[in-house]
């Protein structure tokens, strides 16, 4: 590098060699030019060009030029190393539009933090909820299931394909369920292949589909069902399925209930019903009925032993061998000897038709008795006798709207294909049927977001603060005053800016504790 500080001893090097022959006096000149001028501090700033052409060596009179060619719409009193953020103004540039340059750009100005609320995210948008519903198929324990994740199967069989999403073990019904939740299917896998990873190995302890609830093999329906009405598993309440298609129909003599007393002292899995089938007197086929739910529920402390089974015993016999706990004689309570147990009874709420059959012509009257209570004849009151005072009969007429086909709203987990199932719906009506399972099971459904849905969160655009090219910036500095700079620097095109104040809540949590200790010497 070229000493530079004394530019006259340097002169002569500066030309060829011939001027040192014949023009050394024009060579002396030179020099002492420079020499006069180096005297009177003229060559100083010349020879300070290339470090102030450097950033990081420039003077601070230099770097207000550096701010207007690179920092143009920048304010002057910018915190921090303002050789560095010139060095690094392309880092704030090549983030414009974007969150991080307007938090960047706060931080530089005015050394503050900033929220940004983007208003479209919460606008109402009709039909714009998407419907997800997961796909899994329920395999048997595998070590090689959690090893799928993220990759693509194949079925041992069916060929089909898919990518495993996740793997996990889910408790239903104290069962340990292992399921593989897949997207992207292609093909249709079969219950009882096993699944590998596509272009891998053959592992022959791979994990075999088990099958998942799919629908329903309808054997009867109850007339007026409609399409989309969900109807629910007798004997598991979130086994849920909706109604996919009914026949319109019209079908003569269906039996429909009127339920005109429900009595009292009926127990659920106790009642009985018998009504008149298909017969000269009441043509028809197929009705059937059972007992639904009981209300307006008591209890009785009642023993069913006959006291005439011990009118021989001996008052003073050591035991009466009645059925009660221990021996029994003349010094014992008469309900223990006798074993009373207590009953809970409730009157008929509603009877469900299993099947409305078709064909009947006339009504028919069905007999609800409850043979342990109406055995011990406890007067109802008002004529009759608990267990056997409902009065329930059917009338004929014209059905139409069965269900025809079902799908499940959520497989579950641990059901295998023709198990009998009674399905209810609303007033009582019922589908009975056999289970039909598929290799591929759906979760329940749900909207990925809630968008489209009426809210007090969501709003209506507005073609001003709320739409799709809105934002907000909140800090605790007024909106007039980086307005202008955010305008002239980070704000992008075709977007609209608003300014709100930012109010954070901080509270003080430390706690200080006092403590007088005395210490006996």
């Amino acid at each position: 590098m070229l000493n530079r500080t004394e530019i006259k001893d340097q002169i002569k090097e500066q030309f060829p060699d011939f001027y040192n022959e014949e023009g050394e006096s024009f060579t002396d000149f030179i020099s002492l030019y420079y020499q006069w001028m180096e005297s009177n501090q003229y060559t100083g700033a010349s020879k300070q060009i290339p470090t102030i052409l450097d950033i990081d060596t420039t003077t601070d009179a230099f770097l207000t030029y550096f701010k207007k060619e690179y920092m143009d719409g920048l304010p002057t009193s910018i915190t921090g190393n303002q050789k560095y953020l010139q060095k690094h103004i392309l880092d704030l540039y090549r983030s414009k539009g974007t969150f991080e340059g307007l938090r960047l750009l706060f931080r530089l100005l005015y050394n503050k933090e900033i929220d940004i609320y983007i208003p479209g995210i919460d606008l109402f948008t009709t039909s714009s909820g998407k419907w997800v519903k997961r796909k899994y198929i329920q395999v048997t324990l595998s070590d090689l299931s959690p090893t799928l994740e993220g990759k693509m199967i194949i079925g041992e069989y069916s060929g089909a394909t898919a990518v495993v999403e996740s793997y996990e073990r889910i408790i239903y019904k104290e069962n340990k369920n292992n399921i593989i939740y897949l997207s992207n299917i292609s093909g249709e896998f079969q219950i009882g292949e096993k699944v590998n990873e596509l272009g891998g190995a053959y592992v022959e302890s791979a994990p075999k589909i088990l099958g998942s609830a799919s629908g329903l093999n309808i054997i009867s329906s109850s007339p007026n069902f409609s399409v989309g009405e969900e109807v629910y598993s007798s004997t598991d309440s979130n086994l849920k399925f909706i109604v996919n298609n009914t026949n319109n129909l019209n079908l003569l003599g269906v039996m429909s209930v009127v339920l005109e007393s429900g009595g009292t002292g009926y127990r659920t899995g106790y009642t009985n019903l018998t009504y008149a089938k298909s017969n000269v007197a009441h043509p028809g086929n197929d009705a059937s009925f059972s007992l639904g739910s009981i209300s307006n529920t008591a209890s009785i402390v009642l023993t069913n032993e006959l006291i005439n089974t011990y009118a021989s015993v001996v008052l003073n016999a050591a035991d009466y061998g009645m059925p009660g706990a221990g021996n029994d004689d003349i010094n014992s309570v008469m309900g223990d000897a006798l074993d009373a147990n207590t009953y809970y009874y409730g009157s008929i709420e509603n009877i469900l038709v299993i099947n409305p059959g078709v064909a009947y012509e006339y009504s028919m009257d069905i007999a609800a008795n409850d043979p342990v209570m109406a055995s011990l004849e406890l007067s109802d009151g008002v004529g009759g006798f608990l267990g056997n005072n409902a009065v329930i009969s059917t009338v004929p007429s014209f059905g139409v709207d069965r269900a025809l086909e079902l799908s499940t709203l959520d497989s579950l987990f641990n059901y295998t294909d023709n198990i009998d199932l009674i399905l209810y719906g609303s007033d009582d009506k019922v589908i009975t049927g056999t289970l039909i399972t598929s290799a591929v099971g759906e979760a329940a459904g749900y909207y990925n977001n809630t968008n489209g849905f009426l809210s007090n969160t969501k709003y209506l655009i507005d073609s001003n603060y709320y739409q799709e090219y809105s934002y907000d910036i909140r800090v605790n500095t007024l909106f007039s005053k980086y307005f202008n700079i955010l305008k002239k620097t980070m704000h992008p095109t075709g977007k609209k800016v608003f300014g709100n104040a930012l109010i954070r809540n901080t509270m003080d949590l430390s706690i200080t504790t006092t403590a007088n200790v005395s210490i006996n010497t």
